[in-house]
């Protein structure tokens, strides 16, 4: 088995791109296992999703994976865009849904309540809804244990699974040599995308983290981006990712 293409659809405005273009209606290739990401940089960055489908094309995994996403989104954004229409449309397995931190109190209740306006098209076609963890800035680190709490009761509001990525990317900050934040201090490095990518896979193919290499090269024609790490990273990465995974029943 393999991974398929990876189609993203960054949701952009015109005045941004200085044209009125329309996107592209994305598609799913044939997998066993097809995500449909809803995001903002967070997961966009590194192009995260693509690197994911690289790991799995490794580890001989047959996924795709499709993403909408906008910088500084939250999920009321991609909603009021319409953009949940595309669950029907896609067929998807598994949604992953991601904003910001959500942190304080009357963000994680809007985090909750806009989470909940997905639950009815995402079950409409059996797939499986997934709150993606994040993790505070720089600045407030403090956050970390109000972010996993506000993210996990999003999930269980839907019936959905909790992705602990935040939760192994607070463990990366203080290991010497891996740096999972780029330098403003919240956007994931390299690292972190990797990291985030390793994280999902784990949640549902148990074996992915078996004999990672640290040489990731995407085959020719997919798209995907290929990739370099230190082997030693790799192995650390993997060993953490294993263990938060097992800590939260995966």
């Amino acid at each position: 088995m393999r991974a398929r293409r990876f189609i993203a659809l960054f949701v952009l405005l015109p005045a941004l791109l200085g044209c009125n273009a329309s996107p592209t209606e994305p598609t799913f290739g044939e997998a066993d296992v097809k995500f449909l990401f809803y995001g903002n940089s967070l997961t966009y960055a590194n192009d995260m999703p693509a690197m994911m489908l690289t790991i799995a094309t490794q580890q001989g995994l047959s996924v795709d994976a499709v993403m909408y996403a906008q910088g500084n989104y939250g999920l009321i954004d991609h909603w009021n865009d319409g953009s949940q229409g595309a669950i029907e449309t896609l067929d998807p397995d598994v949604v992953i849904l991601q904003q910001g931190p959500s942190s304080l109190p009357q963000n994680q209740e809007l985090l909750r309540e806009w989470t909940l306006l997905w639950e009815d098209p995402i079950k409409a076609v059996g797939a499986r809804p997934a709150l993606m963890m994040v993790w505070p800035d720089a600045t407030r680190f403090h956050a970390f244990p109000d972010v996993r709490d506000s993210y996990l009761a999003a999930a269980e509001a839907i019936g959905g699974d909790f992705l602990p990525v935040g939760e192994v990317i607070r463990r990366l900050l203080p290991i010497p040599g891996i740096s999972p934040l780029s330098a403003d201090g919240f956007h994931p490095s390299l690292v972190g995308s990797f990291a985030q990518a390793l994280t999902i896979l784990r949640c549902y193919f148990p074996d992915v983290t078996d004999d990672l290499p640290s040489s990731f090269t995407a085959p020719p024609g997919t798209g995907f981006p290929s990739f370099d790490l230190d082997a030693s990273t790799v192995r650390t990465i993997a060993n953490l990712v294993d263990e938060v995974a097992e800590e939260w029943g995966y």
